[in-house]
């Protein structure tokens, strides 16, 4: 869910089966719906999209109150400027609708899978209406910009588009044939400086600047902080014995990065070690500028 200039409710929604959302209508079962509310939760505009393996992963929204909403899909869909089929056996897609709910562009990611279909976790629209995306991705994947190729099983990814949704800035970011990268949460500040953070076993390469696991079974944290031209500012690795993920992160208006996520197992985390209580245990790291 995201909230606009006047304090109204977007709501992306999974749907197995019909939903009324106060207009007597029930959508069609398995379909992806967005939905605006009032601040006092009364429905102002819905948006439903039907397609077998629809799948909706993140919503913001911008500037002048446009909507993204992101995801993945493999067989034909109607996002309401025409019928889209898939560029590839299974894409990424981004949406924008304007402040009242009406189709603007639809853009689908580049490239084709390999052992398994392309991700979006993240998205972010920044003061100037650019939208920031992160994911990960097996095969090759590109935004209108160069077409990355993997570097073996899944690799995360960066991009960037214009408000009009044209290519801005992308990276993909792995090594290795059997190690897995991942990019989970994107964040920009008004400066247009971005924060990603993500999950990685083995090395992992940011322009040369190479991260490594501590241990090789297991997952670490990382995250990054990028100048608006997409170069990366600050590279980051959290980890210890045992599994600690990146999983959400936000950025200040100084630069500053939080970055948090769970671990299992005694973590590393700068110049404290956390224990964790039983089982799993949440952790809220900031970074300084």
């Amino acid at each position: 869910m995201a909230s606009d200039s006047a304090g109204d409710l977007i709501v992306a929604v999974q749907g197995g089966a019909s939903i009324d959302f106060g207009d007597g209508v029930p959508g069609p079962k398995n379909s992806l719906h967005l939905v605006k509310f009032d601040p006092d939760g009364a429905l102002l505009w819905r948006r439903t999209y039907t397609a077998p393996h629809l799948a909706g992963r993140g919503v913001a929204v911008g500037p002048t109150d446009e909507v993204v909403l992101t995801g993945e899909f493999n067989q034909a869909v109607d996002f309401g400027g025409g019928v889209e089929p898939p560029l590839a056996s299974y894409n990424v897609f981004v949406l924008e609708l304007d402040a009242d709910g009406q189709f603007a562009w639809l853009r689908q990611n580049e490239g084709v899978t390999g052992g398994a279909k392309p991700f979006v976790t993240g998205v972010y629209i920044d003061a100037a209406g650019a939208v920031h995306l992160a994911g990960w991705y097996w095969g090759s994947i590109g935004f209108g910009g160069p077409l990355f190729t993997g570097q073996g099983e899944y690799d995360g990814w960066i991009a960037a588009l214009s408000p009009a949704g044209d290519h801005l800035t992308s990276s993909a970011h792995g090594s290795g044939p059997t190690h897995w990268q991942f990019a989970s949460d994107i964040a920009t500040n008004s400066a247009r400086v971005t924060a990603v953070a993500g999950n990685f076993v083995g090395p992992m390469s940011f322009d040369g600047e190479l991260l490594a696991t501590v241990d090789n079974q297991a997952y670490d944290a990382w995250v990054t902080r990028q100048a608006p031209d997409g170069a990366f500012e600050r590279v980051r690795g959290f980890g210890g014995l045992g599994s600690q993920y990146g999983d959400v992160v936000d950025i200040g208006e100084d630069g500053s990065v939080w970055l948090g996520g769970v671990y299992r197992d005694p973590f590393p985390a700068g110049d404290d070690v956390l224990t964790p209580a039983e089982g799993w245990s949440a952790y809220l790291l900031r970074l300084c500028p």
